[in-house]
């Protein structure tokens, strides 16, 4: 059979030297050969010309090969790495996350007790606003309709018996009479100024800030003691806010990284407050625990912590003293503790030592600088439930019956408020003083 074969094409030369010199050397048909029922290039100056039926393809390099499982592989890492973040920090922030579903569910937040003194104080205010009303219009000789009144003495007594039935709402906290005795701050006799900020010190007549800026208590107070004292405020207003609505008596510990730190401290001591500042402190699982940048270390040399401390302590003003925040490590080195515990000793200060298991070798040497120091290892929010809080606040009482006093401690948490608050108003009760934690650091009375 006849092999077929297809004419040569040819281009007017006029033509030919118009088009670009590759394809006029292709279509002028000199560097082609016939090949069956297509044309393959004898030689290959365009490396990116056409490639014919009969021309196989060059392998592609071993990078464009790879290329498409690197992305896969890359998606597939991020979409792990996404999961196994976000799993790590739900894990991490679960007592946040329960707390922010108990602040918008006003049922875990409040008791019934609290509720139902809401209820009381808003028919106590809409009395108080009746009353007003109608004295109001029977000054002026009418009525709100206009028409004229018939002040009847029943009436009357009516109106001035509704306000006073409502302020002895026993779901009210009692009138603070210590919360005007606070002492005015800042007393300039009790600040060093230093280039990193205001630093307490031992005034000239020899008064100290624990005991200036501290809640005055009843002297005289026979009665087992107990001493709340709230960590970890300043970071988060609903809480923050929520904690210094509390009754005065209840101590006060604020972050020292807390925004508008000094604005805090003064609205707590305006409502009767006496207030920490939170000590950062090596823990035992560092580094795996991180207590933050300012933390005070075993590894930092004396001076190194002292200066750290110092910053700590230019915050803010009007605070009584320190609460460690982790630190068990810290607290445990005598070496790292000692000096620590000089400088708060020298600038007139008290320290609270709050961890799982207080460390007996931190309380001597406290105790031997002469620095007014407390523990306690009482988390009444340990068990974050109601039942648990309140099992806690059982054995609390327990506590101060058995040693004369006992320091609770706990975080803001909505669940622990709501039952903090109606825990205090029975304490008259059972014959159990609440104060602040300032009156137990002399011991309990003999």
């Amino acid at each position: 059979m006849p092999k077929f074969r297809l004419p040569k094409l040819r281009l007017p030369a006029a033509l030919v030297a118009k088009l670009p010199a590759g394809l006029a050397a292709r279509l002028g048909g000199g560097d082609r050969e016939e090949h069956g029922l297509g044309f393959q290039p004898k030689e290959r100056d365009d490396p990116f010309g056409p490639v014919y039926d009969d021309e196989e393809a060059e392998p592609l390099p071993r990078w464009k090969r790879l290329l498409p499982w690197c992305i896969v592989g890359a998606v597939a890492g991020l979409v792990l790495a996404v999961g196994l973040g976000g799993w790590f920090w739900l894990s991490a922030n679960r007592l946040e996350i329960v707390e922010a579903r108990a602040t918008s569910d006003p049922a875990v937040i409040l008791s019934g007790e609290e509720i139902a003194a809401q209820f009381a104080r808003q028919r106590a205010q809409e009395a108080e606003i009746a009353a007003q009303v109608n004295a109001q219009t029977q000054a002026q000789g009418t009525t709100p309709t206009g028409e004229q009144p018939a002040p009847t003495g029943e009436q009357t007594a009516t109106a001035s018996t509704e306000a006073p039935a409502a302020e002895a709402d026993p779901g009210q906290d009692p009138p603070d009479p210590f919360k005007e005795l606070m002492a005015p701050h800042p007393d300039n006799a009790l600040i060093e100024n230093s280039d990193v900020g205001p630093l307490p010190r031992v005034a000239a007549d020899g008064r100290k800030a624990w005991k200036v800026y501290s809640r005055p208590s009843n002297a005289i107070e026979t009665r087992p003691r107990i001493a709340i004292v709230v960590l970890g405020l300043g970071k988060k207003r609903d809480v923050t806010e929520r904690a210094v609505a509390l009754p005065g008596v209840v101590t006060l510990a604020f972050s020292p990284n807390a925004p508008g730190l000094g604005e805090w401290i003064a609205g707590a001591r305006d409502e009767g407050h006496e207030v920490l500042i939170g000590l950062p402190m090596e823990p035992t699982d560092f580094p795996r625990n991180d207590a933050g940048p300012e933390a005070l270390m075993t590894a930092l040399s004396g001076e190194q912590n002292l200066t750290r401390l110092k910053w700590l302590m230019s915050r803010a003003t009007g605070y009584i003293g320190f609460v460690n925040t982790q630190g068990q490590k810290f607290l445990d080195d005598p070496s790292a503790f000692r000096p620590v515990a000089e400088e708060m000793t020298t600038r007139g200060l008290l320290f609270l030592e709050a961890s799982q298991g207080i460390v007996p070798s931190a309380l001597t040497i406290g105790h031997d600088a002469g620095l007014p120091m407390l523990a306690s290892g009482n988390w009444v929010d340990a068990t974050l439930s109601r039942s648990g809080v309140e099992q806690a606040l059982a054995e609390l009482e327990t506590r101060a019956r058995t040693q004369g006093q006992a320091i609770g401690l706990m975080h803001p948490y909505p669940v622990a408020f709501g039952r903090l608050r109606s825990w205090i108003r029975t304490l008259n009760g059972k014959g159990l003083a609440l104060v602040p934690l300032s009156s137990l650091v002399e011991g309990p009375p003999s």
